[in-house]
């Protein structure tokens, strides 16, 4: 784990900011934008951003939820 990780578990405030984060994402690609567009406003590569959020995995569980 790194030193970035273990301060976001410790710290709950970061750790609520990391998962605002996640919402304010699934709502970018709810709405359309695409991955690549979203990974380059995060100043992130592309294939860390997919890793991290796979659209295959999510659309399948939003569809499956409805």
């Amino acid at each position: 784990m790194s030193k970035r990780s273990k301060a976001r578990e410790a710290d709950p405030a970061l750790r609520e900011l990391s998962e605002i984060k996640k919402l304010l994402i699934l709502d970018l690609m709810s709405r359309g934008v695409k991955p690549r567009q979203i990974a380059k406003i995060l100043a992130i590569d592309p294939g860390r951003f997919s890793r991290l959020y796979p659209m295959r995995e999510i659309i399948g569980k939003s569809k499956n939820a409805e």
